[in-house]
């Protein structure tokens, strides 16, 4: 009965009308993320001068851009990509923040204050003002991007993993590890993730949607990725010049960027619900989610530390 639990909470939380709508539309960007580009990928690169800001038609349902590319294929094309990199910062906002937010439970007094006045000094920051600057940093371009949106979210998983891992490191079994000498990395790995972990995974399914969009911005910039490739931030880049003659080439983008965003949060939602972690039915990004999330921490350790 202890193993259908799980399987029967996830069900209920599906049937609801956020959790229907979370597995229909992430679902339905996985999809679209595997076949596009091998059932559209020719078609979205196809130059044709003659149909060049064409409107909407039986041929082309979005119309097309100032090359005569089908504006559809191309946004269709472009989700593998765009989700691609953004779920890949977000999983380098992930490790780096985790680890640097739990090392202070298991490091000295002195070393654990600094990290912990370094991590509170980044989180002052303006995480795409940071981003932008990183960028700068690592280059221009995809992988730029991705090491620059990826750093400049880890002070919110970071602060939000001390959180965590303070009242861990509180914990009787804790004292104990110290005691008998376990080492402090083995402490870390067996003791303070595990208890940490479930909070941690609903704020990382969140965070995807802040990172897109955040890709979105690089890449409307110039930043982040660049021709021949292209993303939904850079589609709407191109199609901005345009828009108010051809709306479409800038419009298609920015919805995508909209529905792939409350996709995931709605899937952060659901997975909130399934835990029994209370997140608020509007868009957050990655530093308020982890401000929405602080309260489920003694909630996620105190269990586990029980046992």
């Amino acid at each position: 009965m202890a193993r259908r639990q799980p399987a029967s909470a996830w069900g209920r939380a599906l049937r609801t009308p956020i959790g229907g709508c979370a597995a229909v539309l992430v679902a339905l960007l996985v999809v679209i993320a595997i076949v596009a580009p091998l059932m559209l990928g020719a078609r979205a690169t196809q130059v044709d001068v003659s149909a060049a800001h064409h409107g909407i038609s039986a041929r082309h349902w979005l119309g097309t851009d100032g090359l005569g590319r089908d504006i559809l294929a191309r946004v269709l094309v472009a989700t593998r990509l765009s989700l691609l990199l953004a779920v890949t910062a977000t999983l380098v906002s992930g490790v780096s923040g985790v680890v640097l937010g739990a090392l202070p439970a298991v490091a000295g007094r002195t070393l654990g204050r600094l990290m912990a006045a370094l991590v509170s000094l980044l989180v002052a920051f303006p995480a795409l003002l940071l981003a932008i600057f990183l960028v700068v940093v690592f280059g221009v371009g995809e992988r730029g991007a991705v090491l620059a949106i990826g750093l400049a979210g880890a002070p919110a998983f970071a602060r939000f993993t001390q959180t965590l891992s303070a009242s861990v490191a509180g914990a009787d079994y804790m004292a104990a590890a110290r005691i008998l000498g376990v080492r402090r990395p083995r402490i870390l790995a067996r003791h303070v993730l595990p208890n940490i972990a479930e909070p941690l995974l609903i704020l990382l399914t969140i965070s995807v949607g802040g990172a897109l969009v955040a890709f979105a911005g690089l890449s409307f910039l110039g930043f982040g990725v660049q021709p021949p490739s292209y993303d939904w931030g850079q589609l709407l880049n191109d199609g901005l010049s345009s828009i108010y003659t051809s709306p479409a080439p800038a419009l298609a983008p920015g919805v995508a960027v909209v529905l792939a965003g409350v996709a995931f949060s709605l899937l952060g939602e659901t997975a909130a619900a399934v835990a029994g972690i209370r997140v608020p039915q509007r868009w957050l990004g990655p530093g308020r989610a982890a401000a929405a999330l602080r309260d489920a921490g003694a909630r996620a350790a105190g269990p586990a530390a029980g046992d």
